[in-house]
């Protein structure tokens, strides 16, 4: 039957999948939510390369908080921030057996080796509290914010409830009402996926989303995307009535270019899970050698979200990922030369390769990413790319270069998950 991952959170009875099973078109998966196309955009049109050389970190953050600070993403960004004496109010959710700073501390030691010393420990302000709570705006009543760096997203891709929804819209709806009552600025982080999806042809190829536009026609069903377009919509629109914020997609990220130290929480990472498949195989399609890839290091993309979040208020959204892509070809070379036997094979072989393990029950679930993002509903979907040129003229304005991703820096991100037993453990 053709049946996608996705169908069965969209459909979760057998009689709701029989349904989705019996129609003849998948037009149900395909529809975008109705949005119209120009909608708030009027605030996007100073993103683009003319208008790049009146760029300048013009406005000190002030006293921020950081929301997500426990995550991969914003335990960097808090890193950066206290490295550049910036005072910072994170906020952290406590619980019974561990409270709020007792965690960030926690965390703040496993990526970094050792705790916050007592001039980093002495800028940070932990407030215990929660984006989707309504007593919100309470908790921070006290605090002086000039600026509000949002990084916390719930990053499933499918989800039988509205956690999605309650966490990437209705937490950032609440920070705007936070940095509208404090007259702060506002940074939402957000993703390039926003660019959504290409079904059927609809797009050319050639085809790449720009830091002026949002909404072109592109799929965004994905209920991820969906809400990440959803929360840059609601920040592009409280720009139009007078906040000043910024949306700064950022690309894939990956392990620090320093020591290519990667995520707690690794295997919600699909490109990562995709390598562990490919891994496990042992076969990699010749046809997507050739396929393109940023590997954005996380802790060059906090920097790059500090110095973006200074910059006028005019300039109201970025893409912050590594402008140096690589081929998928080069991946399986450097996981090759790391000691990995990835052999690279005709389409059909590999496709034979694929079934035959999706048909051993022991050894299916190692390739099972592989399949996670097929739809079921015969249409031909691509991701669509996006186009960086802005932010990337505008952060070497702003003396910011991205590093270049080489063989090297690719050993260092394997060589780091692999001591961590990611391509062996069998419970992720």
């Amino acid at each position: 039957y053709p049946v996608g991952y996705k169908d069965v959170f969209d459909n979760p009875t057998p009689k709701a999948l029989a349904k989705r099973i019996e129609s003849e078109s998948g037009e149900a998966n395909v529809q975008a939510q109705s949005v119209e196309q120009n909608a708030g955009e009027e605030v996007l049109k100073d993103n683009v390369s003319r208008m790049v050389d009146g760029i300048s970190a013009a406005r000190p953050l002030g006293r921020t908080l950081l929301v997500g600070g426990t995550g991969f993403l914003g335990s960097h960004i808090l890193k950066e921030l206290v490295s550049c004496g910036i005072e910072t109010i994170v906020l952290c959710r406590g619980n019974e057996e561990i409270d709020a700073r007792t965690r960030l501390s926690a965390m703040m030691a496993y990526y970094f080796d050792a705790p916050l010393d007592e001039n980093d420990n002495a800028r940070i302000t932990v407030v215990d509290g929660d984006i989707t709570s309504v007593d919100l705006l309470e908790k921070l009543e006290g605090e002086r914010i000039d600026t509000v760096i949002n990084s916390a997203a719930c990053v499933k891709h499918f989800a039988k409830d509205d956690v999605i929804e309650r966490i990437n819209v209705g937490g950032v709806e609440n920070l705007i009402k936070v940095a509208k009552a404090h007259s702060a600025r506002l940074i939402q982080i957000s993703t390039l996926s926003v660019a959504g999806e290409n079904i059927d042809g609809k797009f050319p190829p050639t085809f790449r989303l720009k830091e002026n536009q949002l909404f072109v026609g592109q799929d965004i069903s994905n209920k991820y995307v969906n809400s990440k377009f959803k929360a840059e919509r609601a920040v592009l629109d409280a720009i139009k009535d007078g906040l000043d914020a910024k949306c700064i997609r950022v690309g894939n990220l990956m392990g620090r270019q320093s020591d290519g130290e990667f995520q707690i929480n690794s295997i919600t990472n699909s490109f990562i899970k995709s390598l562990k498949s490919y891994k496990a195989l042992g076969y990699f399609p010749v046809s997507s050698c050739d396929t393109t890839c940023d590997f954005s290091p996380v802790d060059e993309v906090a920097k790059a979200v500090v110095i973006l979040s200074g910059t006028e208020s005019r300039y109201t959204l970025f893409h912050a990922a590594n402008s140096h892509e690589v081929q998928m070809g080069d991946v399986i070379e450097a996981m090759n030369r790391y000691g990995f036997d990835i052999k690279i094979v005709s389409d059909d072989v590999f496709n034979q390769k694929l079934s035959e393990m999706m048909n051993d029950e022991k050894r299916k679930m190692f390739v099972s990413s592989l399949l996670t993002y097929s739809t079921g509903d015969h249409h031909v979907r691509s991701f669509i790319k996006t186009d960086n040129e802005f932010s990337i003229k505008a952060l070497y304005r702003l003396g910011y270069k991205w590093p270049i991703t080489d063989d090297e820096y690719l050993i260092r991100v394997i060589e780091a998950l692999d001591s961590l037993e990611f391509f062996t453990r069998e419970d992720i």
